[in-house]
């Protein structure tokens, strides 16, 4: 085909776009860097348009038979064209198929480039950095979904984490995966959200970057910390190596191993005494993940001891749930509480409260209860005692110097931005924010999906954060305790029971998310699990890995 032709070809189609042609410049043009250009992949026997988001141009890459010619038209007269979003329709040419598209041809990477304010009138989006794939990070990408912007979600690991049912897998009731898809595929509708497995190290709030654990630097515009919180030992971060802890995927596949390989090792035991440590699993903390491993435990052991061990049966394990308050579950209401004392009992748990921790080692947990001190023999001591902010949050504190809370929470605006940086939004359990009765708002998934969305729409709208003050629905709280049943309040109504169940039960698979015909597997596994009959009772490795030591002791 002669140059000519195809040159005429392709300015038909740049003014069926509305464009000029005299806008269309040659290749050799860009390569003097008379207009900037990214790289554009080849297609043979065809033209193809899209937009370059790094630079506003459109490139047209053209190669036809023999001729081999790369074109630009500079759409910075066309703000409209720049900034579209859309992918237009397809028409037939003699060069085969054409296609506009702005969601680019050239590789986004994580080069710098200049930032660009909202009210500027050139075609670069805006770009947002989201820390943390969890709750409120996800519901931030969707929201931001069908905005001219780019997303950037960065996150250390590469699956969102379902924390109701992350005890379930502690349990061996449902299969790790079940509880953790993979972000990349919970954002797989977001085209304009890049998903960046890293850690962040530092935030560079003069020059508006983050920095990864590889020292590269990602540029924003906006950005939305929503890096979520750790497991707090209250000062005693030596209990952290002899108890288990329930924060995170390998924490529970970690205590999925040490309860059975408990109940392992209590079958090989010799003598009663060693036999009855390993048969006592001491629970401390009375929130609702305390009170849902307590119950959990004592249906466990219950159903596990039947006829498929020799040397134990049912009976000989014994669950300890410890709680510093005057009564377990204190976010509900007095009535609640002592339901849910009440229905742990009936599955053998035995609940003391006002016992308060005071020393943990790898033989068993030591307690204050009514000014004296006791102690509990266990080779299991699982910690559900206290959360705190991601390290994040002492790295972004110091680097804009705001002021933490005492659970080291950042103190926020109103609308959830830190005071003096509108482009920075912190929400979750990163963030402390006080309610409409003063106190705190509690660290629930709720909270920080609508803080996300808060922010995302003014974000919207064209602004760096949020402006207006954060309003919080509470849709209420809800508790599982065991057998079918569990507490739930929503807005001053009690449930409790089989009704509080399903209510629950209805509540987590909706949020639950994942691919077709996910959430029936999960109900069909959860269902098996609440009957006393996992699938996954496994122990990964050895029976040596079991025990926890802590470093430089010796095993008894």
């Amino acid at each position: 085909m002669p140059k000519e032709r195809l040159f005429n070809q392709l300015k038909s189609m740049l003014a069926h776009m509305g464009m000029h042609p005299d806008h269309l410049v040659p290749r050799h043009a860009c390569l003097k860097n008379e207009i900037p250009v990214a790289g554009v992949a080849h297609q043979a026997g065809t033209c193809r348009f899209g937009q370059d988001p790094a630079t506003s141009v459109l490139n047209v890459d053209c190669r036809a038979h023999e001729l081999d010619n790369l074109y630009v038209v500079d759409t910075s007269f066309f703000p409209s064209i720049a900034r579209s979003t859309r992918r237009s329709p397809r028409w037939r040419t003699r060069c085969a198929w054409a296609t506009t598209s702005s969601s680019g041809l050239a590789r986004r990477g994580l080069q710098r480039r200049p930032s660009v304010s909202p009210e500027s009138g050139g075609g670069q989006r805006r770009r947002i950095v989201i820390v943390g794939g969890g709750f409120g990070g996800l519901a931030a990408a969707r929201a931001l979904r069908h905005t001219d912007v780019e997303v950037t979600l960065v996150d250390r690991m590469n699956h969102h984490l379902f924390q109701p049912l992350l005890y379930q897998v502690a349990m061996g009731g449902v299969s790790p995966g079940e509880c953790a898809p993979s972000i990349r595929g919970s954002l797989r509708l977001s085209s304009n959200t890049t998903v960046v497995m890293a850690e962040i190290t530092d935030v560079d709030v003069a020059g508006r970057q983050v920095i990864l654990d590889r020292g590269e630097r990602l540029d924003y515009d906006s950005l939305i910390v929503a890096c979520g919180g750790e497991t707090s030992y209250f000062g005693h971060d030596e209990w952290k190596e002899v108890s288990c802890e329930l924060k995170t995927l390998a924490d529970a596949v970690d205590m999925r191993n040490r309860i059975y390989g408990a109940l392992e090792e209590a079958e090989r035991a010799t003598d009663p005494e060693s036999r009855a440590e390993w048969l006592t699993f001491a629970v401390v903390g009375g929130g609702a993940t305390g009170v849902e491993l307590a119950g959990a435990l004592a249906i466990l052991t219950e159903h596990s001891l039947k006829g498929e061990f020799s040397r134990i049966g049912p009976g000989g394990a014994k669950v300890i749930l410890l709680d510093a308050g005057d009564r377990v579950l204190p976010a509900f209401s007095e009535s609640l509480s002592a339901k849910a004392a009440t229905g742990l009992a009936e599955l053998g748990v035995d609940v003391r409260e006002g016992a308060r921790a005071t020393s943990v080692d790898a033989r068993g947990v030591t307690y204050e209860a009514n000014g004296a001190i006791e102690r509990i023999t266990s080779r299991t001591v699982i910690w559900a005692a206290g959360v705190r902010p991601a390290g994040l949050a002492q790295v972004l504190a110091r680097a804009t110097g705001a002021s933490t809370d005492r659970a080291g929470r950042i103190e926020v605006n109103p609308d959830v931005t830190v005071p003096g940086h509108p482009e920075i939004s912190v929400i979750g359990d990163v963030a402390s924010l006080g309610g409409p009765d003063g106190k705190p708002l509690p660290g629930l998934a709720t909270v920080a999906i609508q803080q996300a969305r808060h922010v995302a729409k003014a974000i919207h709208h064209g602004q760096p954060g949020a402006s207006t003050p954060f309003r919080y629905f509470d849709k209420g709280a809800l508790a599982v305790i065991g057998r079918g049943k569990a507490i739930c309040e929503i807005r001053g109504h009690k449930l409790s029971g089989r009704a509080a169940f399903a209510t629950y039960l209805s509540v987590h698979l909706y949020y639950l998310g994942g691919s077709p015909g996910h959430r029936i597997k999960v109900l069909i596994d959860w269902t098996s699990a609440r009957l006393g009959h996992p699938e996954n009772k496994i122990v990964e490795g050895e029976l040596s890995s079991v025990e926890r030591v802590p470093p430089g002791v010796d095993a008894a």
